[in-house]
């Protein structure tokens, strides 16, 4: 409550908490049209003062009061902040209005008119997403309009002049988060110097809002093995915000499912090497988020292509004067995570000067060279090589003295 002084203006308030110790401090939160600026009275910074306490076994009430110094008491608008002892902070700003001196001009003779106002709004609402909603204001029947009237969901209050036909409107955020109890939608004409106070208010309930798995690259992903790449990006399906840090699952079906988070710009990236490295092939990927209490659950189904890492093979140069012969040494292109060499394998024509041919498949120790070596007789040799399986490289051709 606000009252004028011959200083200023005077400041009265009162709390109420389970107990004393709930309140840490409190805050009046006041300015003067044109002054652009705020400025506070606070218990712990001296503006306010604490006063009687009274109690009613399960919660008590305080009365604190302070002073502004001003030359225009009548212009001071203020709010009120109350600090919790868990840090929690509630505030009132008389529903938006914010308070000041009611200075009524209202007498028995001419009294102020009653007024009564209808509220439009719907029945529910998707979380985050702004519902239109409606009031007319009217006295003794008649539009009433030129007046300000409150429109409040929660902490979001916007105010509204009404037409001349009484009739005003507005965009409301929803920024309640979805629960089974509905929410109360208000609409308020606070009291002026000629009209009563009116309101209406009709409940909503406020929904999950969608989710939405974007796929990357026109729904079909490719990946070498031992790489990784973006398969999705996770998204508030209305307004296409990123989800970072959400987690989701990566099912591939046979058991082999993953668990993640995206990352700060909500995408989904999958590496083969997570699921133990995958074999070059075709597979189903399935990706789902389960939601949350604010978002809906989606998933989403893309097809995953896994290639051969590409590598390279060179014929070591002990292979030209020894027997028996290593005939190769395989080198992974760094363009990615290294994989295991031991799952390629090589296959390798040797055709000899007398137009034998000998062919083989060779498998692949960790440094790249063959599992095992190939006894040849004296003689010219022209050598094919390729490396197969989970790598692949362009063929390689040489000649063995």
């Amino acid at each position: 409550m606000l009252t004028q002084t011959a200083t200023g203006t005077h400041v009265d308030v009162t709390v109420g908490a389970l107990s004393i110790v709930d309140v840490a401090d409190l805050f009046v939160t006041y300015t003067q049209p044109g002054s652009g600026r705020w400025s506070s009275l606070s218990v712990l910074g001296g503006g306010l003062v604490a006063g009687a306490t009274s109690s009613t076994g399960a919660s008590f009430a305080r009365h604190y009061s302070g002073d502004i110094a001003t030359l225009t008491p009548l212009a001071v608008r203020a709010f009120v902040q109350a600090v919790g002892g868990n840090g929690m902070v509630s505030s009132d700003t008389n529903g938006g209005l914010y308070y000041r001196i009611e200075t009524s001009t209202a007498t028995a003779q001419n009294p102020k008119a009653n007024t009564s106002i209808t509220l439009g709004a719907p029945a529910s609402a998707t979380y985050r997403t702004p519902i239109t909603v409606t009031a007319l204001l009217t006295t003794d029947g008649q539009p009433l309009g030129g007046k300000i009237v409150s429109f409040s969901l929660g902490n979001a209050i916007v105010r509204a002049t009404t037409a001349a036909d009484g009739t005003a409107g507005a965009k409301l955020p929803v920024n309640v988060t979805p629960s089974g109890i509905p929410y109360e939608v208000s609409v308020t004409f606070a009291e002026d110097d000629a009209y009563l106070t009116s309101s209406a208010s009709s409940d909503l309930q406020v929904v999950q809002s969608a989710s939405a798995l974007v796929l990357a690259s026109g729904g079909a992903v490719a990946v070498d093995y031992s790489d990784s790449a973006v398969i999705a990006t996770l998204t508030t399906g209305t307004f296409g915000l990123r989800l970072n840090e959400e987690p989701v699952t990566v099912d591939l079906g046979g058991g082999r499912l993953l668990g993640m988070l995206t990352d700060g710009f909500g995408r989904v990236t999958i590496s083969t090497l997570d699921f133990g490295g995958l074999a070059p092939g075709e597979y189903t990927a399935t990706i789902r988020y389960a939601g949350d209490f604010r978002l809906a659950p989606t998933s989403i189904v893309i097809a995953l292509t896994v290639r051969p890492e590409n590598a390279t093979l060179a014929i070591p140069s002990t292979a030209q004067s020894t027997s028996p012969v290593s005939l190769f040494r395989v080198t992974q292109q760094a363009d990615g995570a290294l994989g295991d060499l031991t799952r390629a394998t090589v296959t390798y024509a040797l055709a000899a000067a007398n137009g034998v041919t000998t062919q083989g498949t060779l498998g692949v120790l960790a440094d790249g060279m063959p599992a095992s070596t190939v006894s040849l007789p004296s003689g010219i040799y022209q050598l094919t090589e390729t490396a197969r399986g989970y790598f692949a490289s362009p063929t390689t051709t040489g000649t063995l003295l």
